[in-house]
């Protein structure tokens, strides 16, 4: 993962829906991670599926989200969902799958929704080990 959890730091930006336009855009903390990074944190899949290795960078873009962001951005129906990220272009990622939550900042701060990149299409500068 590019910034470990607990830390308080990473990146962060917004995205908006293709199938909604005109709604605001949504503000989220971004991640890169390999896809075995939820098995070894113990964070579950809870829809969809996870990173796999045909997430290639010719390979459709894909994201997953955690479950915070799922319920409050997309009523709970975020699978198939297409985002756009200013940074990242005009095309979209599809949201593939939604994992569970995980607490980016302090114990005592409330979650905050999250948007996990496959490292191997959006490749970070830096990547911790867990």
């Amino acid at each position: 993962i590019n910034q470990l959890p607990l830390t308080g730091a990473g990146d962060n930006g917004s995205f908006t829906t293709i199938d909604e336009p005109g709604r605001a855009a949504q503000f989220t903390l971004l991640r890169s991670v390999h896809g075995g990074y939820f098995d070894v944190m113990g964070i579950p899949l809870t829809a969809g599926r996870r990173l796999m290795a045909t997430d290639t960078p010719t390979a459709p873009r894909v994201v997953l989200v955690n479950q915070l962001l799922a319920d409050v951005r997309f009523a709970g129906q975020a699978l198939d969902q297409r985002i756009v990220f200013p940074f990242a272009g005009p095309e979209p990622f599809t949201i593939v799958g939604v994992v569970g939550n995980e607490r980016f900042d302090e114990a005592d701060r409330p979650l905050q929704p999250v948007v996990y990149f496959a490292d191997s299409q959006s490749p970070s500068g830096a990547q911790s080990l867990v």
